[in-house]
């Protein structure tokens, strides 16, 4: 047997490190999908909050029922706030609310969370000029 024949891996070796490796990019891909659609949710979330709030000064809406809308919209997307973390104030030119929520990003076949992601938006109506 020649040193070379010695230093090989064998073949049960490479199929181990493969299949670790294939492990490392499940989870590598899985994280980034659960990044990528939690932060383009919360931004289509806020930028729906922005145009509410933008129709809603403009036509003297009532708190009440803007935090319903933004809580149906969230709904839509999935998006887990509560009515209590939705805060509305003002009305007209000084309408502005405040949003608060946190998501998970959740280790792939174990299922605990990895990381939570706190979302926090304060949006005002801003009149254009």
């Amino acid at each position: 047997m020649t040193r070379s024949e010695s230093t090989q891996p064998s073949p049960a070796s490479r199929y181990v490190t493969l299949c670790l490796w294939l492990v490392v990019v499940f989870m590598f891909f899985s994280l980034a999908k659960q990044w990528i659609v939690l932060t383009s949710s919360d931004k289509e979330f806020t930028e729906y909050v922005e145009s509410v709030l933008r129709r809603a000064a403009i036509d003297h809406r009532p708190a009440k029922e803007i935090r319903a809308l933004l809580l149906v919209k969230a709904e839509q997307l999935s998006i887990p706030v509560s009515e209590d973390r939705i805060d509305v104030r003002g009305q007209g030119q000084t309408l502005g609310t405040v949003i608060a929520y946190d998501r998970e990003i959740k280790v792939p076949m174990l299922g605990g969370p990895l990381y939570r992601m706190e979302f926090r938006h304060n949006l005002s109506y801003e009149p254009q000029r």
